[in-house]
């Protein structure tokens, strides 16, 4: 599926009059539309998401880790 975004809206006339035209069409993938959704409204950094998925699973190993090292301790 092809969708197509306008890159400059022109408009013509003055006031509520006036009415929109479209200089120039640019083709605009899924990907591109998710990330530029998330950007206008949450403010999504991607770097910031990288460090913070890192992070969460560095704790969620770690974690388990811990948890069989008890686990196996308690045993003997």
């Amino acid at each position: 599926m092809q969708l197509l975004a306008c890159d400059s809206v022109i408009y013509s006339g003055s006031g509520a009059s006036g009415s929109p035209s479209c200089s120039a069409w640019v083709e605009v993938t899924q990907e591109q539309m998710f990330l530029e959704t998330l950007e206008q409204y949450f403010g999504f950094d991607p770097e910031l998401f990288a460090v913070l998925i890192v992070g969460m699973l560095l704790t969620f190993v770690t974690g388990h880790v811990t948890g069989v090292i008890v686990k196996t301790m308690n045993r003997t």
